[in-house]
Parts: structure tokens; sequence; C-alpha cells
């Protein structure tokens, strides 16, 4: 059986997934056969499936993390991040069909200005463009199309995840 490992795209932090039933990351084939777009990983457990998207400004050799400090808190942000899961739920939705697992999504965001308060406010902002008041308003619907979203540092994702923390991968000597 392989190992269910995430990496992220900076290949600075891992996340061992092996013991979900299975992980999922759209990237490559959302991005070289549709125009959708898709959250960092998916994790798919008997009772849930967590959407999880990552962004990290406070790594070494960052990619201009000041502007990524800025661009969390415009609204266009918030857009592609709600979108994010959309488009992602087309592939699970298919996936799993009528399931009554939980849908979850989680941003880990860790960046310099994204304190306690910050994180708070970014979830409010996203989750008013997430399907939560849609799934409220279409009475007719087989299952909740979400369940949860929140805003968590790794840290914060950690203790809530146990089984599913963030590492930082080990470096090449």
């Amino acid at each position: 059986m392989p190992d269910k490992i995430f990496i992220e795209e900076n290949k600075f932090f891992k996340i061992d997934c092996n013991k979900a039933m299975e992980i999922v990351e759209l990237h490559d084939s959302y991005n070289k056969f549709s125009l959708l777009s898709d959250v960092d990983l998916i994790i798919l457990t008997d009772s849930n499936v967590i959407f999880m998207e990552y962004k990290n400004s406070t790594i070494p050799n960052a990619n201009n993390p000041r502007a990524f400090e800025e661009k969390i808190f415009k609204d266009e942000e918030h857009i592609k991040y709600a979108k994010k899961y959309y488009e992602s739920l087309v592939y699970v939705s298919n996936k799993i069909g009528n399931s009554n697992k939980s849908r979850e999504y989680y941003f880990v965001v860790e960046c310099a200005k994204a304190d306690t308060v910050v994180r708070k406010m970014l979830a409010g902002k996203i989750k008013r463009k997430l399907p939560f008041s849609l799934q409220e308003n279409l009475k007719d619907l087989s299952q909740n199309l979400i369940d949860h979203f929140e805003v968590l540092n790794m840290e914060e994702w950690n203790n809530k995840f146990p089984d599913y923390k963030f590492e930082v991968c080990a470096t090449e000597s």
C-alpha cells in the first residue's frame, strides 16, 4: 500500500495521512484537463471529507510575503478560496455520491499578519462566500454542500487533527 503523504508545494512541510481512508490531490489533473481550481488536499475518513487549503508566507525563501499579507485582506482572494472549495466539491460529490460524510473546509494560513483576530475576520469573509446560505435556501438537497469552515494556523490544525499533523520535511544532507 503506497504511503499517503501530502507534501506542500514548497516541500518544506508534509502531512502523514496514512490513517485516512484516502487522500486526493486534484492539482495536476485540474490544471491539465480543466479550468477548475482546487484545494490543496482532500482527506477522506470514515465520517468526514476534509478539504484543506494551505498558504504560508513564513517559510524560508517565501516568494514576496508582504504581497501575500496584503492580498489576504482583499475580496478577490476570499472569492478565490471559496471557488477552490466549490470546484473541488465537483470531484468529491461525484466520488462519494450521496454520502452522509461531513464536509469540512479548513484554510490553514501562516503569515505574520494572520493572528487570531485576523483569522476570525478572514473566516467570516470567506464563509459568506461558501454555500452555507445556499443550502439553507435549497431545502430539497439530499445532503449538505458544506458542514463546517474554519481558518486555522498550523498549530491549531495540528491540535484539531493529531492524526494529520504538519511536520517539517527531512532535509537532504
